[in-house]
């Protein structure tokens, strides 16, 4: 059976209300289907993973007078109309709670290529009521052409056994391919000199370029000039946290002091921009190493404060592989007034893989070495999900001192070594709330194959 739907409007369509009548009395209206390239890129780099290419958005409500009898997508085919399908190596299909592609963090199938055509499984089940939003993302060629086009337009979607058509004849617009020119061996960040050629004159234009260019063939490595002062400006909004496009095994990032002076180059914040601030921070980025910097509240004279010294958080797209953060100082001893709750407590190094039912959402193969924690309400963390624990992940000889929840905390992980770490005065005060593991070192829920030995730890209260 096939239910013709025609498109109007611009880019979302509605068709006239049909019933999907269900076993047990759940009972769904289907008030429209469309797809929208809103929120899609208009440029994608060569080589550039996990790029937005489509959205598929429907409604559907819901009357419950029995049992909650689920929907299933069973399937979703596409069509690809750009310049070339060579132009893209794969293609996704998530699910998201919004219309925007960063949450697009519940994995459902990869598609099968055939042609210009592709098709997505994956069997997706959801109870939920009223708006799905289902993204399409691609990997460009790292050789496709400049100038080519990115466009996929939806042909249909099956929903518990039955498919409906989705014309798109008035379906436009597309995602220009343009030349990639990633940062490739070593570059300085001085603020003492202008932003031009190999230096750069902030944190900001930093990552802007990262984010933008990506990361060429042999890596490249940062030298923060030491005895200088270098502000993360809005610190928790999303173009400061770095993507690293490019980065692996024989492209790995380094971030490191040059050594010359009397004091390691020290990283703080203009601002508190909330919950999810960090002075570094990582977003589905692997193979990065920070090495010997100075992260602090605040600057002689400034008020802003963050919740996380460096964070790498995982999504559904990426995972955070790979890293070390090792011989670097922390300290939030000006933290603010009143702490964040639960799990935005702040962290002096966090490696966040929660929340996202995916086999890309992991945090596995991280050092957490030689560093000096002080001030902070949690230490350091790493955190798998319930969906895929976060494995192999090492905490070292670190020194950690003043914590007011816990010096080191891990939960859903596997095969975690921590040893050689010397914890104190972990004293539960001020306003902190939404966590109820105070410890120096607290293996939280489904954790296994923990080994932990040679450290210290003295004065834990609460």
């Amino acid at each position: 059976m096939k239910t013709n739907i025609t498109k109007i409007g611009l880019l979302v369509f509605l068709i006239s209300a049909f019933m999907l009548n269900l076993t047990n009395a759940q009972v769904y209206t289907i008030g429209g289907i469309g797809q929208t390239r809103s929120n899609v890129p208009a440029t994608a780099r060569q080589g550039f993973k996990n790029i937005a290419a489509l959205r598929i958005d429907m409604v559907a409500v819901g009357t419950t007078t029995g049992v909650n009898t689920p929907l299933t997508f069973n399937g979703f085919s596409v069509a690809y109309n750009g310049t070339s399908i060579s132009d893209i190596t794969s293609a996704k299909i998530y699910f998201s709670t919004n219309t925007s592609a960063n949450n697009a963090d519940v994995f459902i199938d990869n598609g099968s290529i055939s042609g210009n055509s592709i098709s997505f499984g994956g069997n997706y089940v959801s109870t939920q009521r009223n708006n799905y939003y289902f993204w399409l993302l691609v990997d460009i060629a790292p050789g496709a052409p400049v100038s080519n086009q990115i466009q996929i337009v939806a042909n249909a979607v099956t929903i518990n056994g039955i498919s409906y058509d989705i014309t798109t004849n008035t379906f436009t617009g597309s995602t220009n391919i343009i030349a990639n020119t990633p940062l490739t061996g070593e570059y300085t960040v001085n603020p003492l000199v202008s932003n031009t050629g190999r230096n750069f004159s902030s944190v900001s234009n930093l990552f802007t370029a990262i984010n933008n260019n990506g990361i060429g063939d042999g890596g490249a490595t940062f030298i923060f000039k030491d005895d200088q002062f270098f502000v993360v400006n809005n610190p928790g909004t999303n173009a400061n946290f770095l993507t690293a496009q490019g980065a692996t095994a024989t492209r790995p990032v380094l971030f490191k002091r040059s050594g010359d002076g009397n004091s390691r180059p020290t990283i703080f914040a203009s601002d508190d921009a909330g919950t999810e601030d960090a002075l570094f921070g990582f977003t589905g980025a692997s193979y990065i190493t920070i090495d010997g910097m100075n992260f602090v509240t605040t600057a002689p004279g400034s008020a802003g404060t963050y919740s996380y010294g460096v964070h790498f958080r995982s999504t559904g797209q990426a995972a955070c592989n790979n890293n070390a953060v090792i011989n670097c100082n922390f300290d939030f001893s000006q933290r603010r007034n009143t702490e964040s709750a639960g799990n935005n407590i702040p962290h002096a190094v966090y490696f966040n893989a929660t929340g996202a039912n995916s086999i890309f959402c992991v945090a596995n193969n991280n050092i957490i070495s030689n560093n000096s924690v002080a001030g902070f309400p949690r230490g350091l963390a790493v955190r798998g999900n319930a969906f895929q624990r976060s494995d192999n992940n090492i905490f070292a000889n670190n020194k950690i001192f003043d914590v007011t929840v816990s010096g080191i905390r891990i939960e859903n992980t596997i095969n975690t070594y921590i040893y050689g770490n010397e914890i104190g005065n972990v004293t539960l005060t001020g306003n902190i709330s939404g966590d109820n593991g105070y410890a120096g070192i607290r293996t939280a829920s489904a954790t296994g194959n923990t080994y932990i030995y040679n450290n210290k730890i003295s004065n834990v209260s609460y």
